[in-house]
C-alpha cells in the first residue's frame, strides 16, 4: 500500500483539503493520504520549502508527495512531476520541490488534458490536475505520459548562513506554533564555525543576536532553560532555534523571516576553546 503525503496551505479544516483528498480516494483508492501539514502561512512558498528540507529525510521509501502552495495558479506556471531514486512528487513549478530537484531523475510537465478532471477550474489545479496526475503516477501510470520532460524546472534561493571561524552569520527562516523562532543555522554549522554541534559548550561564551536583541542562554532541551528568558538551542530538525520556556519567543524577539541572526565567539575566547 503506497502512501501519499499531502501538504499545502489550505488549511486542516478546509473543503480544498477534502476534496483533493476525495479526488485521490476516488482516482487511487489503494493510496493511504498522510497530511504533512495544511499550516503553510498562505502563498509562502519558501516557508513551505523550507518544510519539505526538513522533513524529507523522514520519508520512506517509493514515497508520493502532493505540494500545494500556488499563489500562481491559473497562470502560465507549469505544474511539475518531479521523481528522485525514493520519491515521486506533483506540484506546481515555482521553486517548491526544491529540496529534490538537485537529485531528480526525471522531471516532466503535467500537461495531459486525459488525465485531468473535466472542467478545469482555473484556481484549483490541485484538486483538477495535481491531485488526478499524482493518482496517474500512484496507480501505476508512466510519468512520461503526464507530458514533455522539463530541463529548466523553478529553482529557489533557500537561504544559507555564512560561516566563518567563530562565527555564524544567518538569518530567522520561520515561527512554529508553539512561537519558538527558527534560523537557518543548523548544527553542522556551529561544528564547522566552533568545532563542536552541541550548544551547551558555547553557553556563557557564545554572543547570540537575534536583530539587535542579545540572547544569553543556550540549553540542551526545554525543560532545562530558565524560565523568562530567551535561549538558544538545537531544535529536532538540527535548526538552531531561540525558544521561550513556557512562552512565546517570537512575542519576545524580532521574529520576521530575514531577520538576522549572529553566533559568535569573542577571538580570545575562541583560541582558548579551539585549543585545549
Amino acid at each position: 500500500m503506497r502512501r501519499v503525503f499531502f501538504l499545502s496551505d489550505f488549511g486542516s479544516d478546509s473543503l480544498y483539503t477534502a476534496a483533493v483528498r476525495a479526488v485521490l480516494a476516488r482516482k487511487a483508492p489503494d493510496v493511504v493520504v498522510e497530511d504533512v501539514t495544511h499550516s503553510v502561512p498562505p502563498q509562502s512558498v519558501r516557508h513551505a520549502a523550507l518544510l519539505l528540507e526538513d522533513f524529507a529525510p523522514y520519508l520512506p521509501g517509493e514515497a508520493l508527495l502532493l505540494a500545494v502552495v500556488d499563489p500562481g495558479v491559473g497562470t502560465s506556471r507549469r505544474v511539475i512531476a518531479v521523481r528522485t531514486e525514493s520519491l515521486t512528487a506533483v506540484a506546481p513549478d515555482n521553486g517548491l520541490l526544491e529540496t529534490f530537484l538537485s537529485g531528480a531523475k526525471a522531471i516532466h510537465a503535467v500537461t495531459s488534458q486525459e488525465i485531468f478532471l473535466k472542467p478545469v477550474s482555473a484556481t484549483f489545479h490541485a484538486r483538477d490536475v495535481m491531485a488526478p496526475a499524482l493518482a496517474h503516477l500512484a496507480s501505476g501510470g508512466e510519468m512520461e505520459s503526464l507530458g514533455p520532460a522539463v530541463s529548466d524546472p523553478v529553482r529557489l534561493e533557500l537561504p544559507r548562513p555564512v560561516v566563518k571561524p567563530g562565527r555564524v552569520d544567518g538569518s530567522v527562516v520561520a515561527v512554529d506554533g508553539f512561537g519558538n523562532v527558527a534560523t537557518d543555522i543548523r548544527a553542522e554549522h556551529l561544528f564547522e564555525a566552533f568545532e563542536t554541534d552541541d550548544p551547551l559548550p558555547l553557553a556563557g561564551m557564545a554572543v547570540l543576536m537575534v536583530g539587535d536583541v542579545q540572547v544569553y542562554t543556550f540549553a540542551r532541551c526545554y525543560a532545562e532553560a530558565p524560565k523568562g528568558v530567551p535561549f538558544a538551542l538545537v531544535g529536532s530538525f538540527g535548526r538552531v532555534e531561540i525558544s521561550l520556556r513556557e512562552g512565546s519567543a517570537a512575542g519576545v524577539l524580532p521574529s520576521t523571516p530575514g531577520t538576522p541572526v549572529t553566533i559568535r565567539v569573542p577571538q580570545a575566547t575562541a583560541r582558548f576553546y579551539r585549543e585545549p
